[in-house]
């Protein structure tokens, strides 16, 4: 199946949200996938991991959108005004914005987050309940800080003091988080609100993931009773899938698993 791809911008107050709608060729309408991006990223992902997982979703009569958060990727927004909440915000803008395309089908909307996108999702589904199935890709979804507990303690003393702190990435410049994001997800309780959404939930985990340990995965899959939900444990795995090494074996059963089950219950 051939697609196109546009891109966007949607509105959210005083700023612009820059997305990427990929769409299958036809009138539709199409049911549609929300692809949240994690901290420090921004609307392609890591290794183009949305883009493949996009494209692919085309192939199988599947809508996507991607976008970027405020200070991410192409957002003209300064990094340092990101907050968890604006996270949040944008993501259910995106969401009604889509719902008016004409060739989107708002009844079959489902929503995906890598990494800290999976707890933007949680909150979203929590918002929106009525989302027709939901995915996490590595998900950052523990109670309150979680993972983000030792950048809480080293770097959010800074933030108080500036109004947000520089964090330092081996593979890119310096980020920039606000005083507010501490705050916000240090507040957030993900599993719990995970735990209200009753549609089917697919929770992927890297075996070898240093950053969210994979049993992580098997405690997001736990909150969820609806029978169509899955865990995946993809061996040998880290964070990322190996999307940036030789071996893309990890990041090819991600795709694949991930298409599979979307079209199944999307």
């Amino acid at each position: 199946m051939t697609y196109m791809i546009g891109r966007i911008g949607i509105r959210n107050g005083n700023h612009e949200i820059p997305a990427v709608w990929v769409c299958p060729d036809g009138t539709g309408p199409f049911p549609v996938m929300i692809l949240c991006h994690g901290t420090a990223s921004h609307k392609d992902e890591v290794g183009n991991l949305f883009v493949q997982l996009a494209n692919r979703l085309a192939e199988q009569g599947i809508a996507s959108i991607r976008f970027d958060y405020a200070g991410c990727g192409e957002s003209r927004e300064k990094e340092e005004v990101l907050t968890f909440s604006g996270e949040i915000e944008d993501t259910c803008c995106i969401y009604h914005a889509m719902c008016q395309f004409k060739r989107s089908d708002q009844n079959r909307v489902g929503i995906l987050g890598f990494s800290q996108g999976a707890r933007i999702m949680a909150a979203v589904l929590d918002k929106i309940p009525k989302l027709h199935c939901a995915v996490s890709w590595s998900g950052a979804c523990q109670e309150h800080a979680g993972i983000f507990e030792n950048w809480y303690q080293y770097y959010y003393p800074e933030a108080v003091e500036n109004g947000y702190a520089r964090i330092p990435m081996d593979w890119r410049e310096d980020l920039k988080l606000s005083r507010q994001w501490f705050e916000e997800i240090q507040a957030s309780t993900p599993l719990s609100e995970l735990r209200n959404y009753k549609g089917p939930l697919l929770a992927i985990g890297g075996e070898q993931d240093q950053l969210v340990p994979s049993f992580h995965a098997e405690e997001i899959r736990r909150t969820s009773s609806h029978p169509g939900s899955e865990l995946i444990l993809i061996p040998h795995a880290d964070h990322i899938y190996n999307v940036l090494t030789r071996d893309r074996k990890p990041s090819e059963i991600l795709l694949t698993e991930t298409v599979r089950w979307i079209k199944k219950y999307l």
